[in-house]
């Protein structure tokens, strides 16, 4: 009886898997990271993205690599050279976040004076003699726990 329902629960999570399209691959446009565009070319500098390119996936058609300078994290394009041409068409990867962005929650200045809790301080007003974080009271530890104290 117990083969059978481990035949039964096989069946069953093979046919939910199948059905289920949990391993189905989406190849969409919205998702893809490679990008191609046609640019103006009026200014020496030239905001190519909002993301970071990957780095040696970025060509310009008809273009030498010396006429131009690329900033990859903040995907700028720098001429060297501008070229003659009006518009040019580029192709590049990006990743999916830019690395040049600041990834911060709040800024310093706005939380350095709202604690609402002090932090803890250890020993702020200890009395006497305690010092550390254990107090043994009159207790004199004096000698070696080493090995040569282990056999007698």
């Amino acid at each position: 009886m117990s083969f059978l329902y481990r035949k039964i629960f096989l069946f069953v999570f093979v046919l939910l898997s199948v059905c289920g399209g949990a391993q189905v691959i989406i190849n969409s446009p919205a998702g893809s990271t490679f990008r191609s565009k046609t640019l103006k070319v009026d200014t020496t500098m030239v905001r190519i993205d909002t993301l970071s390119i990957v780095p040696n996936t970025f060509s310009i058609k008809n273009i030498s690599v010396s006429d131009y300078r690329l900033d990859e994290p903040k995907a700028v394009l720098y001429w060297i050279n501008k070229p003659a041409a009006d518009s040019i068409t580029i192709q590049y990867r990006v990743f999916p976040f830019s690395f040049y962005t600041a990834k911060q929650r709040f800024s310093y200045d706005s939380v350095v004076n709202r604690f609402y809790s002090k932090p803890f301080v250890f020993n702020d007003g200890a009395f006497g003699q305690q010092k550390g974080a254990f107090d043994f009271g009159s207790i004199k530890a004096e000698g070696s726990l080493g090995p040569a104290n282990w056999f007698w």
